[in-house]
């Protein structure tokens, strides 16, 4: 497998810092150009391999910015140095790339990106707070803006989200088509336009079936202790964790669906992390070409070394 990581990257070119210079020396040495915003605000885009010297420069310089510029709770004092610095956006994201030989011993799939995103209703409140952990669980089903998009999209099967990628949302027809190909109508939750008398935008996805605890696995995520108050293990995302597979433990599997969710919960705004079979895979994809599904590996493919990351 290759892995390419996919920068966006955001400077005011009227910001005298270091930082902001290290990041125009970088992209002069990649080679890249720069595309104006507004004002003095550039965005530089670009995919590089991880295995190049250039991504490891990059990271650093993130490790480097996040730590200068982090935000001190304790201390009520601004460091007015810092204050006339507007510091680089460097945003990042991953693209694994796998041969037909390792993607066939793939166990399941997640979702890494949905092509649509549609904002949901901000004036109704979808979560309840934990007051422990202080994490957010869904406790209602969403409404979104009633927007001509969806509404056209859902003339056709597709995947759509909302902001965040935190949520994912089957259209109407993409819903009748699941269901008929066997997808239990407990595996969606109804979404709806807001302001219209429960008229449907589309479905939810969820499982009714949880895997066991601690069949998943992934080094980008470390697992806590059960909250004593709403007993919900998580899952927190480690910072510069760089690219990581899932994998399963298949002997703490328990029982396989179609659509299964984790034990563990993430962090933050909680939802378990939604795992299909290669069935459902190939039922999402062909129908929305947008659709971006990576697979999730058996935990011995990784101790054997035939998957590796």
């Amino acid at each position: 497998m290759k892995v390419y990581a996919k920068f966006r990257i955001d400077i005011d070119k009227e910001d005298e810092s270091i930082y902001t210079q290290k990041v125009i020396d970088l992209m002069q040495k990649l080679g890249c150009k720069a595309e104006k915003l507004y004002s003095s605000m550039e965005r530089y885009a670009f995919t590089v391999d991880i295995e190049e010297a250039i991504y490891r420069e990059l990271v650093e310089l993130q490790k480097e910015i996040d730590q200068v510029f982090q935000y001190d709770e304790d201390s009520e004092e601004d460091d007015d140095e810092l204050l006339d610095i507007i510091e680089p956006d460097i945003w990042c994201s991953y693209m694994p790339e796998y041969t037909p030989e390792e993607e066939k011993n793939a166990i399941g799939y997640y979702i890494d990106l949905a092509g649509y995103e549609f904002e949901e209703n901000e004036k109704k409140v979808y979560e309840s707070l934990c007051p422990e952990c202080e994490t957010f669980f869904q406790n209602k089903e969403y409404t979104f803006k009633k927007k001509k998009q969806l509404e056209d999209l859902n003339r056709r099967k597709a995947v759509f989200t909302r902001p965040g990628q935190l949520d994912m949302f089957v259209t109407i027809p993409m819903y009748e088509y699941l269901v008929e190909k066997g997808i239990s109508e407990k595996n969606f939750i109804p979404a709806y336009y807001s302001g219209v008398l429960k008229k449907v935008a589309g479905y939810q996805l969820k499982a009714e079936n949880v895997l066991g605890k601690g069949a998943f696995q992934c080094e980008s995520y470390r697992a806590t202790e059960a909250c004593s108050h709403c007993k919900k293990v998580r899952v927190q995302k480690e910072p510069d964790a760089g690219f990581h597979n899932i994998y399963l433990d298949t002997e703490k599997l328990g029982k396989w669906e179609h659509v299964n969710a984790t034990y563990e919960y993430t962090y933050g705004h909680a939802r378990r992390i939604l795992i299909y079979s290669p069935e459902m895979k190939e039922w999402l994809t062909k129908a929305d070409e947008k659709l971006i599904m990576y697979p999730v590996f058996p935990l011995e493919m990784k101790e054997k070394g035939i998957i590796k990351s």
